[in-house]
C-alpha cells in the first residue's frame, strides 16, 4: 500500500515530456547532474552541458531521443546534496 502511495505522489509531481520516436528534445536542468529512468529501453537519454545563449555561463541539459512507444519516469540529479527533478517521459509514434 505504501509503495502505491509513493508511486502516485511521484507521478503527480513529475513534469510531462513528450517526444516522438526518432525525435530528440532537450530540457535545461540547471546544475543538476546524472539521471536514472525506469524504462531505459524506451529512449536514448544523456546529459550535456551547453553555453547559455545571451545569459553567459553554462547549463546542464537532459537530452532525450524516443526509441520505442511507451512511458517512463526519469529522475534528473543524483547528487544527494543537489536536489532532483522528476520527468514523466512519454514516447509517441512518429
Amino acid at each position: 500500500m505504501l509503495l502505491l502511495m509513493l508511486a502516485g505522489t511521484a507521478s503527480a509531481e513529475a513534469k510531462r515530456l513528450e517526444v516522438k520516436i526518432d525525435a530528440t528534445i532537450e530540457v535545461e536542468v540547471g546544475n543538476l547532474i546524472g539521471f536514472a529512468c525506469d524504462q531505459p529501453k524506451l529512449l536514448d537519454a544523456q546529459m550535456k552541458t551547453k553555453k547559455r545563449s545571451g545569459l553567459g555561463g553554462e547549463v546542464n541539459v537532459f537530452v532525450v531521443k524516443g526509441l520505442m512507444k511507451g512511458t517512463t519516469l526519469c529522475r534528473i540529479g543524483n547528487d544527494v546534496t543537489g536536489g532532483s527533478r522528476l520527468f514523466e517521459v512519454v514516447v509517441r509514434e512518429k
